[in-house]
């Protein structure tokens, strides 16, 4: 979790032109939460700080041999939870370490992740069936969802879309929505 939340924040500060992140989950024993009226949101793992804003989940993974992504279906929820009540954009992001081809690989080329919009992926699941996952450092069955690789976007193209529509939308003096 931690070693590739800061390769990320590496990419973060190498390619976004030094912009700023923070950090949820470094040095916590629990998830970090976010708290309002009559409700606490787990938090993505990192946010970076730019208008109008990007939260990201962070996994160091492969796809399934059926060529599928999963996430929990607890945390989708969470996640999607959270994009309702930000402005931001809320990204499931992989570093796929198969394109690469080696699991303990540190390699950190912005080639290698992948990312996708939570919203979009809540209302597109492939498949859910339960498995074993990690909850807590400790082995657990739950629920998760499954979507095709294809659903996914090099990391680097996401940025650049969102460089131009935050661009064209500065130019245009607008907000965007």
């Amino acid at each position: 979790g931690e070693k590739w939340e800061r390769h990320f924040g590496e990419l973060v500060i190498r390619h976004r032109q030094g912009k700023l992140f923070t950090p949820h989950q470094w040095k916590r024993s629990g998830a970090a939460v976010a708290y309002g009226l009559r409700k606490m949101l787990l938090l993505p793992d990192l946010t970076v700080w730019t208008f109008p804003g990007e939260h990201h989940e962070i996994k160091h993974k492969a796809p399934t041999p059926g060529g599928k992504f999963g996430l929990e279906r607890y945390r989708l929820d969470a996640l999607a939870e959270f994009a309702k009540d930000t402005i931001g954009e809320v990204m499931y992001t992989i570093h796929d370490w198969s394109r690469n081809g080696d699991r303990d690989n540190d390699r950190n080329d912005l080639a290698d992740w992948v990312t996708a919009p939570v919203l979009k992926l809540a209302t597109v699941i492939d498949s859910e069936f339960e498995g074993a996952t990690y909850r807590n450092g400790s082995k657990v069955d739950a629920m998760i969802c499954y979507w095709r690789t294809e659903r996914f976007v090099v990391l680097g193209d996401y940025w650049s879309q969102l460089d131009l529509r935050c661009h064209y939308a500065a130019s245009r003096n607008r907000t965007i929505v």
